[in-house]
């Protein structure tokens, strides 16, 4: 038999690396919301409009999850081990077959889903590329998901806590290439414009 403190023991060790898990997975977005924030009025309403369908879609493949994560934790505690790899390999099949099905539905007729939060059509055209381009990524969100509960499943939840540990400063630093790049296009333009200024005022002085 477990005593209380074994048991409270083997609890904290799930659940900590998964509190802190979601902390990151929120930490990483947060970095991604600081970058949008800095764009035009327009281009931050077109990404919230995306945002809310996408959040959404995410609920369902969470919610998809959880119910494998105790399917697996059932086959896992009973011994089934085998049972436990059908069943990750199933909700994956299962969940890309509807996530296929959600990005075709999302690029041929996205200004019919978008068109309920705003009328705006520069909003709306700028939510429709943004669109077409995000749904690329609804398969790896799936795969994530799957795996993250998974291992939840079997109880190692460390596992993903790395992974998200290491994601974490890889956004970070393509973040940061890409802020370097704009800002030595920037800073050339703007020494382009001011030679070219300098110029034209030494060339009316003459």
């Amino acid at each position: 038999m477990y005593g209380k403190k074994v048991i409270k023991r083997d609890i904290y060790q799930i659940i900590i690396p998964m509190i802190l898990e979601n902390i990151l997975q929120i930490s990483a977005n947060l970095v991604i919301t600081a970058m949008v924030g800095r764009l035009l009025a327009n281009d931050i309403s077109a990404q919230g409009i995306c945002i809310r369908i996408t959040d959404t879609l995410w609920c369902f493949y969470k919610g998809v999850a959880i119910g494998a994560t105790v399917l697996i934790a059932r086959a896992y505690g009973a011994g089934r081990h085998q049972d436990c790899r059908k069943i990750a390999e199933q909700t994956i099949l299962t969940e890309m077959i509807i996530v296929f099905v959600f990005q075709v539905v999302l690029y041929f007729k996205a200004p019919l889903f978008l068109g309920f939060f705003s009328k705006d059509p520069q909003i709306l055209s700028l939510a429709e590329g943004y669109m077409k381009t995000i749904i690329f990524e609804f398969p790896f969100v799936v795969i994530t998901t799957v795996v993250t509960a998974s291992f939840q499943g079997y109880g190692n939840t460390l596992c993903m806590l790395a992974a998200y540990v290491l994601r974490l400063p890889l956004i970070i630093i393509w973040i940061i290439i890409a802020m370097d790049q704009v800002s030595r296009f920037l800073l050339s333009v703007g020494l382009y414009y001011r030679i070219n200024k300098k110029r034209e005022q030494t060339m009316n002085t003459v």
